[in-house]
């Protein structure tokens, strides 16, 4: 409903946006900052940018404690630096070694997004130790994080690795070192 003194004159509505305003109180030091919305008369002392910062560390801190059931602590984080560095390092010194590729086929997988790398390190592992838990887990996540075509097939394949990784380890007690090394940092990280 238009004001009768307005008569034909038509006031633009003010822009969805949020605006800087500087503003002095009377008897404080300086000049305050803060952000208001003039289409929904909000105002706040967070800028976009800053808010919008808060509630991604907000969520990324419920997504760890989703994952780890409470804040990673200093050890937990430590323990993955280690992990990250060291496996890359010992992948450079000796490629012979099962667990030095496939702690590198994790770090490819999981941290670094190398996914060509990742399977051909994987597929190497798999041939030297084919019945081990922790490689055929690893292994069936990295067939479904891929989604290749034949999907069926990639499934069922992941499927049977799953399998057979929970006949040899069933309360994924070796494994969990996977879990907090790895899977759970690139959930974080990304």
């Amino acid at each position: 409903l238009k004001p009768r003194l307005i008569g034909s004159e038509d006031i633009k509505k003010p822009k969805d946006e949020w605006r800087c305003v500087k503003s002095v109180a009377s008897g404080s030091d300086g000049d305050k900052t803060y952000y208001v919305n003039l289409a929904t008369g909000q105002s706040s002392w967070f800028s976009e940018e800053y808010a919008a910062r808060m509630v991604q560390k907000k969520f990324r801190g419920r997504l760890s404690r989703d994952l780890f059931g409470s804040k990673p602590s200093i050890t937990q984080v430590a323990k993955a630096a280690k992990f990250i560095h060291d496996a890359e390092y010992n992948y450079e010194k000796d490629q012979t070694k099962v667990s030095h590729c496939f702690n590198f086929a994790l770090l490819c997988h999981c941290i670094k997004f190398d996914f060509e790398k990742a399977r051909l390190l994987y597929k190497d592992v798999l041939r030297r130790s084919p019945y081990h838990p922790v490689i055929g887990r690893a292994y069936g996540i990295f067939l479904h994080t891929t989604c290749e075509a034949p999907f069926i097939s990639k499934i069922e394949k992941a499927r049977d690795f799953f399998r057979e990784a929970k006949l040899r380890d069933p309360d994924l007690k070796l494994f969990n070192t996977a879990i907090e090394c790895a899977f759970h940092w690139a959930v974080v990280a990304y």
